[in-house]
């Protein structure tokens, strides 16, 4: 591609104009994006052509926001009157099918999909065979896959700079297809494919959509690794910590990821013949600049320019959903192993 078509702006319209479409930005704008239109505002690359939402007072909020930006109810015309190059699909996941399809109907190039990817496992096979055979790329809005710092970290992982991975444990709030599916996304991403999982329903605590719910989970890699994922309660925590006990340290993913401490293992001072974590020594990397939404953005156009393939794909995005589904199938069955094949 030439540089004069690199320089090009992509057009971007969103559909959903709710928390993670745009509302999320009212405080956050100036700060950090946090939502698919702050990162399009903030991409010089993009040009947010349209906001799209069949709620009528959400909708006029966000005209409010954004009096510059055309504003539509209906999905079909928005995409007639527009022909964005990229939509993003920031609405409930049983609509997710439905609003693929219209945008490769309507020759969008890139479809940016919210988590999870659909509400089951065949809707979210027929969204990739629907843009496989349409020619639409599809990015899954597992957004921290796009952030540099945890792309460093999974890769040291993976090629076992600190020796393989004993056991993990994790920490999340806000509900398993919330913030769950990112969890699952990432423990797949750093510790390869899943073989089992269990589920245990935990009815007391709270959690963002009616429709989701929190599991604790322990599930085990084909390595042998395993996991132990637990959710908090929202209101007490904002926490998101994935903690990695491998054999020479751990390394853990802390502030939400937007923060990485490396903590050697060394012998230890108390107890002889025994190794013990070296906290005076911890290292911590954080990247305060960074929003995955921001970096989300940034990777859309260089997948749409060619430059780099896209990081969190479809696929990995059914293999998260898989996941889900089978712990939600445990905690039906009191934690009853569930083998993935």
């Amino acid at each position: 591609m030439s540089k004069r078509n690199i320089k090009n702006k992509y057009r971007a319209a969103v559909i959903g104009c709710g928390r993670i479409g745009l509302f999320d930005e009212l405080d956050s704008l100036k700060l950090r994006p946090a939502s698919h239109v702050g990162a399009f505002l903030r991409n010089r690359r993009i040009e947010l052509a349209a906001i799209c939402d069949s709620d009528a007072a959400i909708l006029n909020k966000a005209k409010r926001f954004l009096p510059r930006v055309n504003a539509y109810r209906d999905v079909y015309k928005m995409l007639e009157c527009e022909r964005p190059d990229i939509v993003s699909i920031a609405t409930p996941d049983e609509t997710h099918l439905s609003m693929a399809r219209a945008a490769v109907d309507g020759g969008a190039k890139l479809i940016i999909c919210e988590k999870p990817l659909a509400p089951d496992f065949v809707s979210g096979k027929k969204i990739i065979a629907l843009c496989h055979r349409r020619g639409a790329k599809l990015l899954v809005n597992h957004m921290r896959r796009f952030d540099p710092l945890l792309r460093k970290t999974i890769s040291d992982i993976r090629r076992g700079k600190y020796g393989r991975v004993r056991q993990t444990r994790a920490l999340y709030v806000n509900g398993w297809l919330n913030s769950g599916t990112h969890l699952i996304d990432i423990l797949r991403w750093s510790l390869g494919e899943i073989l089992w999982v269990a589920g245990f329903k935990h009815e007391k605590l709270s959690f963002i959509h009616q429709d989701d719910f929190n599991i604790d989970v322990v599930l085990e890699t084909r390595n042998g690794a395993r996991v132990f994922l637990q959710p908090l309660e929202k209101k007490d925590y904002g926490i998101f910590e994935i903690e990695f006990y491998c054999e020479r340290g751990m390394v853990a993913v802390r502030d939400l990821g937007f923060a990485v401490e490396v903590t050697p293992l060394v012998r230890s001072r108390r107890y002889s013949g025994t190794m013990a974590l070296d906290t005076d020594n911890k290292k911590v990397r954080k990247n305060e600049s960074v929003s995955f939404m921001a970096s989300m953005a940034k990777h859309a156009v260089e997948a749409l320019d060619g430059r780099q393939k896209i990081l969190a794909t479809g696929e990995d995005a059914l293999a998260a959903l898989r996941i889900i589904e089978a712990a939600r199938k445990s905690a039906k069955s009191d934690g009853k192993k569930i083998y993935l094949k």
